[in-house]
């Protein structure tokens, strides 16, 4: 074999080395080439709303135990000075997204006597005020007829209220009693939140 056929040889094995690199490489890159475009083909977006709204919610709290109050006189003290009750937590509110009122309603203007429909006590002596953080009125049951706000606040998450219920003394019921026999006077007061 001659010198020029041997680097010949030598020329084309070193040749067909380097093609097959070279074709290793190709091959290599289109196979990257698909397995990305694969990945892309099996991706997918999603759009994440978080959706808020403004909430505002009144119920009894946990001090309420049940739907009513009774503001008795059992004594001469109580003619004189009047009786009160405040019940504490007896409302349960949430607002979110802002500031809120709160309207206590009635109505009717006075309490009515439950064993005749005709008498009634001056609705302008029996008083509902709520307490809490916020700005506190003092309503009597003529006001809650005209829808008078009774508590304002600001946003909050959960906040329990006291409610106070009065009634007149100075002897403004001593003539109330009819037939000699214990009676109630009744109005039913229903609260209402609003946003402010």
């Amino acid at each position: 074999m001659s010198k020029k056929y041997k680097q010949f040889i030598f020329r084309d094995i070193a040749n067909f080395k380097q093609q097959t690199k070279m074709k290793k490489f190709l091959l290599a890159l289109v196979v990257t080439g698909a397995m990305v475009t694969a990945v892309k083909a099996q991706t997918a977006a999603v759009k994440v709303n978080v959706i808020l709204n403004p909430i505002q919610s009144i119920s009894l709290g946990e001090g309420a135990s049940n739907d009513v109050v009774n503001l008795e006189y059992k004594t001469v003290e109580d003619y004189k000075n009047g009786v009160s009750k405040t019940v504490n937590n007896q409302l349960y509110v949430t607002s979110i997204g802002g500031g809120y009122k709160i309207k206590a309603k009635s109505s009717v203007n006075n309490p009515v006597a439950t064993t005749a429909a005709e008498k009634n006590i001056d609705g302008s002596t029996v008083t509902v005020k709520i307490e809490g953080k916020g700005t506190t009125y003092t309503n009597n049951i003529r006001d809650l007829v005209a829808g008078k706000d009774a508590y304002q606040s600001t946003a909050t998450s959960g906040e329990s209220l006291n409610v106070t219920y009065a009634a007149a003394g100075n002897n403004a019921y001593v003539d109330k009693v009819l037939n000699k026999q214990k009676t109630t006077y009744t109005v039913n007061v229903v609260y209402e939140i609003t946003a402010e």
